[in-house]
Order: C-alpha cells, then sequence, then structure tokens
C-alpha cells in the first residue's frame, strides 16, 4: 500500500491574477469579475490539463462548463462547489504574467490576506467534474480573522459533512481492460488532491485481495473506502467488512464508494440512475 503524491495536484494550474470576490449567502460573487474569471478558466482547461485529465474534459471550454450566475449576471461559485480555502500564502505564489488590468492586483500583494480557493465545476456536456484553483482577495471580510473568514467558508461548504477526510483507495488494476490506474490518477485522484483528502492507495495483487485486507484493516484510520474498479471490490470490500468482528461498528464508521474504472459498471449504473 502507497500513500498518494501531490503529483496530480501539482498539475493543476493555479490561474495567474489574484480576483476580487465577496461572501454571500449563496457562495462566493466574483464581483465584476466575470471576464477575468472566465478568460482564467478557458486558460485553465485549453491544454493545461493534458497528463490530469482526458482529451474529452481537457478541451472542454467555459461554454460547456455549468456556471452559475447571480441575478445581475455575475459569477457565483455556490458553497457546494468549494472544496477547500485557505491562506494563499501557504501555497504556491502567482506566477510572474501580465497584471495590467485595473480589475487585477499586483504580485507583490500576495500575502495572509489572499485566499486560494479550491473549487469544482461541472462539465454540462459529461457532467464530468474538474478542479480549478484561484487566488482571491476577499473584500467584505470586515473585521473577521482570516480564521473565521476560512471557518465560515468551509462550514458552509460542508454544512452535512467534514472536510479533509482520510480514505483508502482500492485499485484494480485489471478493471476495465486494465485501465482503471489511468482513469483514477487522471479523474478522481485530482479532486480528492484538492479538496486536502489523505489518501492511501491498494492495488489489489490477485481474487479477494481487497477483502482480506479490509477484514484486519484499522478502521480508525480511515473514513471512507473508495473502490477504484468495476463490480468486484465493492463487494470484496462488503464481505470483507462483514467478517470482521465488530463489523457493526466498522459499517457505521466507514462510508464506501466506488469510482467505477471497470468495463460495464452495472453496480453503479443501478446505485446512481
Amino acid at each position: 500500500m502507497t500513500t498518494s503524491s501531490s503529483n496530480s495536484y501539482d498539475r493543476i494550474p493555479l490561474t495567474d491574477s489574484i480576483i476580487k470576490a465577496s461572501i454571500t449567502s449563496n457562495g462566493l460573487l466574483l464581483k465584476n469579475q466575470s471576464s477575468i474569471f472566465l478568460n482564467s478558466v478557458n486558460a485553465s482547461s485549453n491544454g493545461c490539463f493534458p497528463s490530469c485529465f482526458s482529451s474529452a474534459t481537457a478541451t472542454a471550454s467555459s461554454s460547456k462548463l455549468d456556471l452559475n450566475y447571480d441575478s445581475n449576471g455575475e459569477v457565483l461559485i455556490p458553497y457546494r462547489n468549494i472544496l477547500w480555502i485557505d491562506t494563499a500564502a501557504k501555497h504556491s505564489t502567482v506566477s510572474s504574467s501580465t497584471t495590467s488590468s485595473k480589475d487585477l492586483l499586483p504580485e507583490s500583494s500576495l500575502n495572509d490576506n489572499i485566499f486560494q480557493l479550491n473549487y469544482v465545476l461541472r462539465d454540462a456536456e459529461n457532467s464530468i467534474a474538474k478542479p480549478f484553483k484561484i487566488n482571491i482577495d476577499i473584500e467584505n471580510k470586515l473585521n473577521e480573522t482570516n480564521d473565521n473568514i476560512i471557518s465560515n467558508i468551509m462550514g458552509k461548504s460542508y454544512k452535512d459533512s467534514q472536510p479533509g477526510k482520510s480514505v483508502l483507495v482500492i485499485v484494480n488494476p485489471n478493471s476495465g481492460q486494465g485501465k482503471a490506474i489511468k482513469l483514477y490518477h487522471t479523474e478522481v485522484e485530482p479532486i480528492l488532491k484538492i479538496a486536502n483528502y489523505k489518501i492511501d492507495i491498494l492495488k489489489t495483487l490477485y481474487n479477494k485481495h481487497a477483502e482480506e485486507f479490509v477484514k484486519e484493516l484499522d478502521i480508525n484510520k480511515y473514513d471512507m473506502i473508495i473502490c477504484a474498479s468495476g463490480d468486484g471490490i465493492p463487494h470484496e470490500v462488503i464481505n470483507g467488512l462483514y467478517l470482521r468482528k465488530d463489523r457493526a461498528q466498522a459499517f457505521n464508521k466507514l462510508v464506501i464508494t466506488q469510482c467505477p474504472c471497470g468495463s460495464g459498471n452495472a453496480m453503479s449504473l443501478s446505485c446512481h440512475h
């Protein structure tokens, strides 16, 4: 079993400008920033994800993304789309590029008052979520501390859940005619990374490997088990947990989900449609 590296996260480009935003009851409003935001999205979408996304998603433009607007036509990032926010100073700095527009803040202003926002947008054509990162300057902070602002936004974004979960990903390398690992690393892992999940990966080596593994698993280490496979691995995981003496506790503690990486994915189709 391996701990996932940050490579897929690092390949998600950070937009080269700092965008002004306001906190609203429904999300973060990019007031008078729509054109700048859409240009940033287009720059990130067109050719910037060659090793991180499939060609189908890499070529999507903002016109194909499921964007939200307020009544004045300004771009709104709903709380449900926000995966993580922190002070930008803890992350990479903005790259050196043109910031001549009056709507952009100079690179030198990157400090504890600038936030890095990690979020997703849905591709309207194929419903695949795409991760993005932007630096924002929140205008209506009033006298709130950065910690309070972050806590407020994260609390609204994870209203019924807990951020930064610890997950065990079980991948069957043979699923999907051998494409399961690539599908996981290109379509799933970038979103887990941008949400600041702690990830361990188990690649199964033989039949019932997953069943044996979860039967002896320390369930206190994880919040979730993600099966990147066809129908077989979820069955093995459920069977393995059922064979435990503390199975009731295990089923109550762990969320078990599937990222369909098989050929037919009949179980996912049955569960989600």
